[in-house]
């Protein structure tokens, strides 16, 4: 990456204006899952609107995509640059789940978010699923990411129990990790979920490492035939209250992403899809995952960032470059809203609403920042 130079009078401050490649720093993650026969190598087609072979698939089950984003878009009339740089969300496809999955469910351990795709069919039969057979379909797959979860949650258990024999100078900690899993292990064996053990920040800074499969953010993705699409209010009992889910009928969305721009209006309107589901699912998978996107202006490009929620502005610059965040001075911010409604900086500005954020401050979805740091 190369520099821009600095402000005219020669100072070493900088205003964090970097020439970039690619997209906007690291994209989210989504890992999709999926009993076999469930869809899911269709789903990564239907879900990026593009077919095998196409240029923005990575291999035959991953694929990397830009995210819509109609505040880019706008910052984009009001910064006339060069390019507009959009945030990317990379689907992923890990394909059937073999039986030794060890290794399968550590790849899919990487990804940020789970997208479980649950078939509103049977495979074989094809016959349309209730919500009974829906459920379990959706618990099956559950149940051996509990499996998986179990195995390193007993084998971290047992390692601690013998190493708190000794003294060391992590010992404290080692049994407050210990504690914890022992509460989890106590919920599991009474018929609960690792994913609803409640725990303190500082405990579940302790299970970050271990990327617990049951713990991940998780969107359900039902894959109805094209004979249940118009019937798809009914199956929403099928799931608990706390999960979110978006419905699609993977072949429809297929063939409408294969349509030329002029026929994709009246395909949609015939079976009543008011958005494909590749956008729905990208807007589901940020508010589950957690992540917010930021925004920055350079001199050439228009650029948004994806970042986890709760980062503060000097850890939000890292993601734009180290230096940044080591010379952090300050950042420049308005809010996307507030700029979007006056129609410029300099009015926004006059109505004081650009603010000067040290570096704890904590970025909100939306804001547009300009770093300031020492070189």
């Amino acid at each position: 990456m190369r520099l821009d130079t600095g402000p005219p009078d020669g100072s070493r401050r900088g205003r964090g204006r970097f020439r970039h490649s690619g997209g906007g720093g690291k994209g989210v993650k989504l890992g999709i899952i999926g009993l076999t026969q469930s869809g899911k190598s269709t789903a990564i087609f239907a879900l990026t609107g593009q077919t095998p072979g196409a240029a923005g698939l990575v291999g035959k089950h991953q694929a990397v995509v830009p995210v819509p984003d109609e505040r880019l878009d706008a910052l984009f009339q009001i910064y006339p640059r060069d390019r507009r740089v959009p945030a990317t969300v990379e689907f992923i496809d890990y394909g059937e789940i073999p039986r030794d999955s060890s290794a399968y469910w550590a790849n899919v351990r990487l990804a940020d978010a789970l997208v479980h795709v649950v078939a509103g069919f049977d495979p074989v039969s094809r016959e349309e699923r209730d919500s009974s057979a829906l459920r379990a379909a959706y618990n099956e797959l559950n149940a051996e990411l509990a499996v998986s979860d179990l195995d390193i949650i007993e084998r971290r258990r047992d390692k601690l129990s013998k190493q708190i024999k000794r003294p060391t100078k992590t010992q404290d900690q080692d049994l407050e990790e210990l504690a914890l899993l022992e509460r989890m292990l106590e919920a599991e064996n009474a018929g609960g979920s690792f994913a609803d053990v409640e725990m303190s920040d500082s405990e579940a800074k302790l299970l970050r490492s271990f990327q617990l499969l049951t713990r991940k953010p998780e969107l359900v993705l039902l894959n109805l035939s094209e004979n249940a699409w118009s019937n798809r209010g009914e199956i929403k009992a099928a799931f608990p209250e706390n999960v979110q889910f978006i419905e699609m009928c993977a072949i429809i969305e297929v063939e409408l992403g294969q349509l030329e721009e002029s026929e994709r209006g009246e395909f949609a309107e015939l079976y009543e899809i008011a958005e494909p589901v590749g956008p729905r699912a990208i807007t589901a998978a940020y508010g589950v995952s957690g992540s917010i996107r930021f925004y920055t202006v350079g001199k050439d490009e228009v650029r948004a960032w994806t970042i986890p929620a709760g980062l503060s502005a000097k850890e939000a610059a890292a993601k734009v470059h180290t230096d940044m965040a080591k010379g952090f001075i300050r950042a420049k911010t308005i809010a996307f809203d507030d700029l979007s409604a006056h129609g410029s900086e300099k009015a926004a500005k006059e109505k004081g609403l650009v603010r000067l954020e040290g570096k704890d401050y904590r970025v909100a979805d939306g804001d547009v920042l300009e770093f300031h740091f020492s070189k």
